[in-house]
């Protein structure tokens, strides 16, 4: 423990990592232990090894980046023949790609949001397409698409590792054009639910929309098909499922095979309109590279240099939700959420996300993180805003009813303490209706803008006294 805890640095926030024996490091630094602190620094009691100078909290250490492959090389198969720009719907509203892990990468971005990319993170490959759209009969056979068809296909063969004549399955639903797009040049077979390991054999490449609901037994056979060589094309959207079914991302069966590929769906969106083909993509889109970035970030000077450090974070807290099993990333921001927790907006310390802009990467990952309800806390802010709950305070049971005849929301009259567990009960004949229960009063992303003087909620702590700065929250 003790490598862990000089790891931790300083003096081992709360001890966690000392069992309570917190050395005193002070004059004693070796300077491995200074290295550390000065990495780690804020956290340390009374700043024993940084002389008082409190340097930046981070880990001390970016993210490997290194691929078992070409990314060019991949990327120039997946775009062979395909010309700018790539169209789907003239309507339909493409949705955000998460990649995070260095073996996923863009393929095409939309205003900057990847909306299709790959993945080669173990022995089989995988596709994600933004939009249904992608594999709509309507939209690949209209001859104005014709660079949407053949990125398709030319996705199709790369899934199936360059096989001149791929075996592809085509699980039935929304993907009925694939079947005449790909049918002249490979072998498709259609596939009906329930999908097996037995209904799997014999294919290189499944074809699957992500928003689909799937069983327990369909998503274990997928993943296992894929870890074992198998190819997949997805096409999803993960905006439509925080709308319908309104359960969380993590949940959405497409982010559920996809786990293990670093690959996923989340809640960004962009407006419609004709998707460019870049020679090379950002690789920044990725949340390991981005997160590498703000490691090394300096706070931004012009509204430019802070419109691109809220568009990095961002790469990195859409995937946060989606962050259900190991990896580096994810422990990273683990050990960032430990080394910050002491960090955090209040009425004495406004804090700006893009003045930390790393910092505030622990933050975020504290409040979007996946856990399980058993498993919240009342963060150190909540006494500040909204405000704390006194212990003497009564808890109390309430019959609550509902008409729902009357669209919208229906409150409660009744507040949930911060960190408090909760109990609730409804009706047999109201499950499965579509009920949900909100703690809290906001929707979605909040827009804070700061302007000449502190915004109210700034005065709660909630945002910085700068002028002309909006934030989403």
């Amino acid at each position: 423990m003790a490598n862990a805890c000089a790891f931790y640095t300083c003096g081992c926030l709360d001890n966690e990592c000392s069992g309570g024996g917190c050395p005193s490091l002070g004059d004693g630094c070796t300077d491995q232990m200074r290295s550390d602190c000065a990495a780690f620094a804020c956290g340390c009691a009374g700043n024993q090894c940084s002389g008082g100078a409190c340097p930046p909290l981070a880990p001390s250490q970016d993210l490997p980046t290194a691929t078992q492959f070409n990314v060019a090389t991949e990327r120039a198969a997946l775009l062979d023949g395909v010309s700018s720009p790539v169209r789907i719907g003239v309507s339909s509203v493409p949705g955000g790609i998460a990649m995070f892990d260095a073996q996923s990468f863009p393929v095409l971005l939309s205003d900057q949001m990847p909306v299709v990319a790959a993945s080669r993170s173990h022995s089989g490959r995988a596709v994600a397409f933004g939009h249904p759209d992608f594999f709509d009969r309507t939209v690949l056979t209209n001859l104005a698409n014709a660079s949407t068809a053949r990125l398709v296909e030319n996705a199709a063969r790369w899934a199936a590792a360059g096989k001149p004549t791929p075996h592809v399955g085509v699980i039935a639903g929304a993907n009925d054009g694939l079947v005449g797009l790909l049918s002249p040049t490979m072998t498709v077979r259609t596939l009906a639910s329930p999908i097996t390991a037995s209904s799997l054999a014999g294919l290189d490449v499944v074809t699957f929309i992500a928003n689909t609901p799937r069983s327990e037994s369909e998503i274990q056979a997928l993943e296992s098909f894929n870890i074992n060589g198998g190819g997949l094309l997805v096409a999803g959207l993960g905006w439509s499922w925080m709308i319908s079914p309104m359960t969380e991302l993590r949940e959405m069966p497409g982010n559920r095979v996809l786990a293990r590929t670093y690959l996923g769906y989340t809640e960004a969106s962009r407006d419609p309109a004709a998707i460019p083909v870049q020679a090379s993509p950002p690789s920044i889109s990725n949340a390991v590279h981005a997160y590498n970035h703000l490691r090394a970030a300096a706070p931004p000077t012009s509204a430019t240099g802070i419109a691109d450090i809220r568009r990095i974070q961002g790469y990195v807290r859409d995937v946060i939700p989606l962050l259900t099993l190991p990896s580096k990333l994810k422990a990273a921001l683990q050990q960032l959420m430990q080394a910050t927790k002491d960090v955090y907006p209040s009425a004495a310390t406004p804090l700006d996300p893009v003045d930390r802009p790393f910092q505030t990467l622990g933050l975020m990952y504290a409040a979007r993180r996946p856990f399980e309800p058993a498993q919240v806390q009342a963060h150190p802010a909540a006494s500040d805003f909204p405000g704390a709950v006194a212990a003497s305070a009564p808890r109390v049971d309430k019959y609550v009813a509902i008409d729902t005849r009357v669209p919208g929301w229906h409150s409660t009259e009744l507040y949930a303490a911060p960190g408090q567990l909760l109990g609730l009960l409804v009706p047999q004949q109201a499950i499965g209706g579509g009920l949900r229960l909100r703690i809290g009063a906001h929707t979605g992303a909040r827009r804070l803008c700061a302007r000449d003087g502190p915004h109210p909620d700034q005065q709660r702590g909630r945002g910085a006294a700068l002028p002309a700065r909006c934030h989403d929250r």
